[in-house]
């Protein structure tokens, strides 16, 4: 697809607008962002036409001159993924911080030698959030790393190519303003890199074995996903509806209270040997969007968190 084709879809959307959701309307109030668009309800249509007019020009700007318009920091790199093996999966992280960060505390949990059986037990909890607590005291994540929005994109096509891409905000909308062009620009002054990372799973032994792609905010809620999708075999959708715990600063934990199905008061009562302050976390919570492949047959599914809806062409 050529780039003008890739581009023009969300131009029109811009233009034409698009259905307000419940969970943008909420996530604007918590950020006291209201200014950005103006009074907003559940169901209405939101038009951005500065942005359509601006993502109508990039469009027709060819891919040399868009790149000599970004900074150093920003211009595309390449470079291959990371790889190791997890209890009989192939795990690819990027080649970054991050997936290293993820693979070392993926390591930490195979020498647990924990079993299927086990995922079952308030144990496996306790172990895998020790665990993990203990590699973000160690390695000092919350001084290297961000968290600051999150969205993800998986794609697996018919020729089997594997797509796992992650974007977000410093934080929530930004700088917090609309620039002429109708687009908000990130936090200017970023002083620690994103935690976020794109992540695919594939069978070690099978080439039609499982396949899965989806992406996280950080790495212990990739953690989770993983031990999850892997070691206790769970399917795609009940991992990703799941309830999830968040690591904090100083190693806390914390959970979402305001989401159902939640953690058990057995699990909660385990979590807090773990962390004697369980906290509430901040809203919105990440969602997190899921593709599943099993020989030739596809399942995807998009996080309730974020309201979104899987498609399939």
């Amino acid at each position: 697809m050529n780039w003008k084709s890739l581009v023009l879809p969300a131009a029109k959307l811009a233009r034409q607008g698009y259905l307000v959701s419940k969970m943008l309307v909420q996530a604007v109030s918590r950020a006291h962002a209201e200014d950005l668009y103006g009074p907003l309800e559940a169901g209405q249509i939101l038009q951005h036409e500065n942005l359509g007019k601006t993502l109508e020009k990039i469009a027709d700007t060819t891919e040399k001159e868009l790149y000599s318009h970004l900074n150093g920091i920003n211009q595309p790199s390449h470079s291959s993924a990371l790889k190791e093996t997890f209890y009989g999966y192939n795990v690819y992280v990027p080649n970054t911080s991050t997936g290293l960060l993820l693979l070392h505390n993926l390591r930490q949990i195979e020498q647990l030698n924990v079993t299927k059986e086990d995922t079952e037990r308030p144990a496996f909890v306790f172990n895998v959030a020790k665990t993990t607590q203990t590699v973000y005291l160690e390695e000092k994540v919350s001084n290297k790393f961000h968290e600051g929005t999150f969205s993800s994109v998986s794609v697996i096509d018919t020729d089997e190519l594997y797509v796992s891409l992650v974007t977000g905000m410093y934080n929530s909308f930004g700088a917090g303003e609309i620039t002429v062009h109708g687009y908000v620009p990130d936090v200017k002054n970023q002083d620690k890199a994103s935690s976020r990372l794109p992540i695919i799973l594939t069978d070690a032994t099978y080439i039609c074995g499982r396949r899965l792609v989806f992406g996280a905010n950080t790495v212990g809620q990739a953690t989770q996903l993983i031990v999850s999708l892997v070691i206790a075999g769970k399917n795609a959708t009940d991992v990703i509806e799941g309830p999830r715990y968040h690591m904090q600063e100083n190693g806390t934990i914390s959970v979402e209270a305001s989401r159902t199905p939640a953690f058990s008061g057995e699990l909660i009562k385990t979590l807090e040997t773990v962390s004697p302050k369980i906290s509430p976390a901040a809203e919105p919570y990440p969602s997190i969007n899921i593709v599943e492949k099993h020989t030739d047959d596809l399942i995807s599914h998009s996080d309730s968190r974020g309201g979104g809806i899987a498609s399939r062409y």
